[in-house]
């Protein structure tokens, strides 16, 4: 897998009407790709990052939070990753996001084409500004203990480990079971009985073919299935 080198700028806008879902577009200029990602983002005081990579037609862009503090606040922000250098040909783009909190999600994905030979790749840089209004939110951060929890496996992306984190209020009997895009079960994690605690729970995935998979967490009458990304 290829490093890129690229230019990553945030700006935060303090409105007080925030944006809907995560919005991703690509903007070409002569030979600059922009990829942009407008949404709203749950820590005021974040520090991001961005990794890019390229293999073959394929650019992940890994956004990481390494803000050491949770701040229980909101602020709106517009972001792209600028992209120099890439020869003529169509590009799939996937944008994933690592929290501080050890959650990730998937931000989403999109296409471009470049007509025309680009000047070879020579700078990265990043900025940042301030957030200047920022709104609280209450509740975040917060140590609960009285319902089963289940937290997105970190990291995530993944090649070939990850791990995932799991509460219990009480002892019961636990499965953890991972799926294909299919349903099918490709791994059983635990299946025992459990006491009153937090769990972490690793998971290899050298055996399996790179994609889209699934773990679900079954105790008592809880149940709930989050996504994994396994890359290869």
């Amino acid at each position: 897998m290829k490093a890129l080198s690229a230019i990553f700028i945030l700006f935060v806008f303090t409105s007080s009407v925030f944006a809907g879902p995560d919005s991703l577009f690509v903007e070409i200029k002569g030979d600059t790709v922009k990829i942009w990602n407008t949404d709203v983002y749950i820590n005021c005081c974040c520090s991001l990052r961005v990794d890019v990579s390229l293999e073959s037609d394929s650019i992940t862009i890994i956004q990481v939070d390494t803000a050491k503090n949770w701040c229980r606040c909101i602020c709106p922000f517009d972001l792209f990753t600028s992209i120099n250098g890439l020869t003529p040909g169509t590009y799939y783009v996937n944008v994933y996001r690592y929290l501080p909190l050890g959650d990730s999600t998937f931000v989403g994905s999109l296409s471009f084409t470049i007509q025309n030979v680009s000047i070879p790749v020579i700078s990265y840089t990043s900025y940042q500004s301030n957030c200047k209004e920022a709104v609280e939110v209450q509740g975040l951060g917060q140590d609960v203990r009285n319902y089963v929890a289940l937290y997105q496996n970190y990291p995530n992306p993944f090649n070939p480990n990850t791990t995932i984190h799991f509460e219990l209020p009480e002892e019961s009997h636990v499965t953890l079971k991972i799926y294909d895009m299919l349903g099918r079960e490709v791994a059983t994690l635990v299946n025992d009985v459990r006491k009153v605690g937090s769990y972490k729970v690793a998971f290899d995935g050298t055996k399996l073919p790179g994609g889209i998979y699934f773990y679900k967490l079954m105790s008592g009458g809880f149940a709930q299935t989050k996504r994994l990304i396994l890359i290869k």
